[in-house]
């Protein structure tokens, strides 16, 4: 083999290396961002803190891809998912259709540099009839260390699952899509949802009342 390929595949067997045998436990957790969509919602953030962790070598963890399996004790509230985007922007990110209780979130990058700290993975919108639940990350989640170099895989990390969190919508969801629309151009408090508010309803107030609007 010449030594140039050699050194490329030694550079980069170590550096995959160095994202296995993860000290862990990965803590993920809760975030409660409060009220969305002018009172009739409710953003709840996913973060997973990899500061201090490191590997085989000492070599310093990041994060390249996780599944999320989360539950909801009430249905038909888990509305839109935004993908998390920081300290990196997830490139894909896809979803189960939230149908009833039940949501499966995966999200990836091929970013080799990730970086060894706090990672935003996930936003959830939720919104629907009134009430108190509880949203829990279920066994099954997983997340993955860095991408060490092209053609080598992740590994995965020890995870530690947060308690279950509390949410309230305080009332129920009465926005409509055609109501949106018929209030086009108009001034429209109740369909004025992105500032700067006191103006005619346009497009991201249209755009943003599709991300509230419950399955």
């Amino acid at each position: 083999m010449p030594m140039k390929k050699l050194a490329f595949f030694l550079f980069f067997g170590m550096s995959l290396l160095a994202q296995s045998q993860v000290t862990g436990p990965l803590v993920l957790r809760w975030v409660d961002q409060g009220p969305d969509c002018q009172g009739l919602g409710h953003l709840v953030d996913i973060y997973a803190d990899t500061t201090g962790l490191t590997g085989m070598n000492n070599e310093l963890v990041g994060i390249n891809a996780f599944v999320l399996s989360i539950e909801s004790s009430q249905s038909f509230v888990l509305t839109t998912l935004h993908p998390g985007f920081s300290p990196i922007n997830w490139q894909y990110t896809v979803s189960q259709p939230p149908l009833t209780n039940q949501i499966i979130i995966a999200g990836w990058s091929t970013d080799t540099n990730a970086p060894n700290e706090d990672y935003h993975l996930a936003r959830l919108l939720l919104s629907g009839a009134p009430g108190t639940f509880s949203l829990s990350l279920m066994p099954g989640s997983q997340v993955a260390s860095r991408l060490a170099g092209p053609g080598n895989g992740p590994d995965l990390i020890p995870l530690q699952l947060p308690n279950p969190i509390t949410v309230q919508l305080p009332v129920s969801y009465n926005l409509f899509i055609g109501g949106g629309i018929s209030a086009w151009h108009e001034l429209d408090l109740a369909y004025d949802l992105v500032p700067p508010y006191g103006t005619p309803i346009d497009m991201l107030d249209l755009v943003k009342l599709v991300y509230c609007t419950p399955p």
